[in-house]
């Protein structure tokens, strides 16, 4: 789902008015996240490109991962975001205020709730509905397939420089 040039522009004056005008800023924050329109605001989702590591680390006294495509793909995947649960009866998710001096709620991220705990967050905007929440599902798990597109594509140009190293565990 891409945003229109009317959601980016209204993006960037939130983002602008929490970073003292800085341009830049505007331009880091609208290439680096997802964000989706929701409910008159727009909820940042998660990392539109998370980092692809070439080293992989593991612990010494287990087996080597290797440097193989699956052993490079599987360890990486733990850079992305793994998609929200609200069928599980534990959490309930909230949108919260994405910026600490914001002053309004046109900018969103996220918050998973253990249902038994008080709530003590004070930037809470509204319990999210299962709709919305699979609207954000789905704009996780498009950025997934694209992230394991990238690292397919990655492998292939950079299986030489892919290498598994081990550290010292339990010394």
């Amino acid at each position: 789902m891409k945003l229109t040039e009317k959601q980016k522009e209204q993006i960037g004056i939130e983002i602008l008015a929490n970073f003292n005008n800085d341009v830049s800023m505007v331009k880091h924050c609208l290439s680096n996240s997802k964000y989706i329109p929701i409910d008159g605001g727009f909820i940042d989702v998660c990392d539109k490109k998370p980092r692809i590591d070439s080293t992989l680390y593991y612990n010494d006294e287990t087996t080597s991962p290797g440097n193989s495509k699956d052993a490079f793909i599987n360890y990486n995947l733990k850079n992305m975001r793994s998609v929200f649960e609200p069928e599980n009866s534990r959490y309930e998710y909230y949108a919260i205020r994405q910026y600490h001096r914001q002053k309004n709620n046109v900018l969103m991220v996220v918050l998973k709730q253990d249902k038994f705990d008080e709530i003590t967050h004070n930037h809470i905007i509204r319990k999210l509905s299962e709709v919305e929440m699979q609207q954000i599902n789905a704009a996780i798990v498009e950025v997934q397939e694209h992230y394991k597109k990238r690292l397919e594509t990655y492998y292939k140009r950079y299986s030489d420089n892919i290498c598994a190293s081990g550290y010292w565990a339990n010394r």
